[in-house]
């Protein structure tokens, strides 16, 4: 079985306006450079300051991982922010699509954003469960297929292509 639990502080939101990549969380740095490297104006229009920078990785609700560089330290923000152009320079595209929005690159899809009131939400609000069940882990053929999506291997599941694996998801808003 994979169970996997999303929460708030976990969600990160995909911005098309922002000037960075950035988070409050100092826990989810892997390699964090600590000094004063400036100014951000929040949403309050106060400013504060940037505190540190560096790599992140981003673990999205079907148990994959999105890395994210340089990514600022900006203790007083209230939401992990992901800034599109920063993606779209280290090859990234982001089509955002009515209440949709996916990080591609190249022909895979790294995450998929849902529209939450007027935001695109990496993970959501609420409480994500993801459930997989198998003779064989679900994991295992994620892998073996080169790290698929879950709609390709719902798409193989569908053609009998993966016998014996079930997939269920919920939803908790």
């Amino acid at each position: 079985m994979i169970l996997s639990l999303a929460g708030y502080s976990e969600s990160w939101v995909t911005d098309s306006a922002a000037s960075f990549h950035a988070t409050s969380r100092l826990d989810i740095f892997q390699n964090d450079v600590k000094g004063e490297l400036g100014k951000v104006y929040l949403g309050d229009d106060e400013p504060d300051d940037i505190v540190g920078k560096g790599d992140v990785m981003v673990s999205l609700s079907d148990d994959s991982t999105l890395k994210l560089r340089n990514v600022k330290l900006v203790p007083r923000l209230k939401r992990n922010m992901i800034f599109v152009c920063q993606l779209a320079n280290g090859g990234m595209k982001t089509p955002f699509d009515g209440d949709m929005c996916k990080i591609t690159k190249g022909v895979m899809v790294m995450a998929r954003d849902k529209k939450e009131g007027t935001l695109y939400m990496t993970l959501g609000f609420g409480v994500s469960i993801s459930v997989a069940s198998s003779e064989l882990d679900a994991e295992v053929w994620h892998r073996r297929f080169g790290h698929m999506s879950e709609k390709g291997m719902k798409v193989m599941l569908s053609k009998d292509k993966l016998l014996g694996l079930k997939i269920y998801r919920f939803r908790f808003l």
